[in-house]
């Protein structure tokens, strides 16, 4: 099985590595497959990790952690989320992941150039179906030619300024 990530608060990293991971509530522990999400269509990736934890877990500085799936007991299966992120997250019926599954491998701060781009395109393909059905084709083709690629619009340019130059002020 592939690797699995959990992103989490810095606040929990002593817990976590300590402890291993818990489950809320709901019973499950959450993660994601991949580290980047392609927009071959456009040319850029999105860092899988600062769109969840802008996106779903609204946190600006997290603990990055990867999971082997050994320390799974019951079968993953698909998170119900609705983000165009949604393929890469998984989640698992269990109350607790011994911390020897668990290794930390960053901290981070988001990005937050980098996810408000990504979310600006995305937005885009909600408008423009056909965008988002060659864009998945050229995922899963993994062999995108330059040519192939659109150039960002300039309005998304802008509006990424925009919401960058609104967040320092």
């Amino acid at each position: 099985m592939k690797k699995l990530y959990h992103i989490s608060p810095i606040n929990n990293k002593k817990g976590i590595l300590n402890e291993g991971l818990k489950s809320g509530e709901a019973k499950y522990i959450y993660f994601f497959t991949d580290l980047i999400y392609p927009i071959p269509l456009f040319g850029i990736e999105g860092y899988l990790p600062d769109l969840i934890a802008a996106n779903q877990v609204f946190i600006e500085e997290y603990d990055l952690y990867e999971i082997n799936p050994e320390g799974l007991e019951n079968r993953l299966m698909a998170d119900r989320v609705s983000e165009f992120t949604a393929s890469f997250q998984k989640r698992v019926k269990q109350m607790f992941i011994d911390p020897c599954f668990v290794n930390h491998i960053d901290r981070r701060k988001l990005d937050y150039e980098s996810v408000i781009t990504f979310n600006s395109l995305t937005s885009l393909f909600w408008m423009n179906p056909e965008w988002h059905i060659k864009n998945q084709r050229l995922i899963k083709s993994k062999n995108v030619s330059s040519e192939e690629q659109l150039p960002i619009p300039q309005y998304v340019k802008d509006e990424v300024k925009y919401r960058l130059k609104s967040l320092k002020s």
